[in-house]
């Protein structure tokens, strides 16, 4: 009996203290922009346009299995356009067409797998970077290859 009692005891106690403690603060990064700014005129539409890799996965591609536009930048185009209240319709393109898409207005925002190269850079806005990525050959001390450079064309 009195086990039962000190396993009850012990019971309530870990459901009192559990009360006790106060849920996670809820992240609500969502807020409303002035019309005139660039996040104010896509609340107004309602919705924001992003264009997506096709093929650089794990970052931005179709995945073949739905046909629909999956990866981190979708993730991050997602939490975007839920942080601006508005519905995020997704363009796949060529990263290489991203860019061009910006820059005739069919799209708001792209996440390209381009280098910042200095004509990038000059001819649209990008934010800072999310993703920094570094390509290195592993080949044999005997090689001549030494850089990407020098593959030429070959996988």
């Amino acid at each position: 009996m009195r086990r039962r009692l000190g396993i009850l005891a012990l019971v309530t106690l870990g459901l009192v203290s559990g009360g006790c403690v106060p849920p996670p603060p809820e992240e609500n990064l969502a807020r409303d922009y002035g019309e005139e700014t660039t996040m104010g005129a896509l609340q107004a539409a309602g919705r924001v346009r992003i264009g997506i890799t096709t093929d650089a996965p794990p970052l931005g591609y179709v995945d073949p299995r739905t046909e629909e536009p999956a990866g981190f930048t979708v993730a991050l185009g997602r939490e975007i356009a839920e942080t601006l209240g508005v519905r995020a319709v997704f363009t796949p393109a060529p990263s290489d067409r991203l860019l061009e898409l910006v820059s005739s207005d069919d799209l708001d925002i792209s996440f390209p797998n381009v280098p910042l190269t200095e004509e990038a850079v000059r001819g649209h806005s990008f934010s800072t970077p999310y993703v920094l990525v570094h390509q290195r050959l592993l080949v044999r001390a005997s090689s001549p290859l030494r850089a990407v450079e020098d593959l030429a064309g070959e996988r």
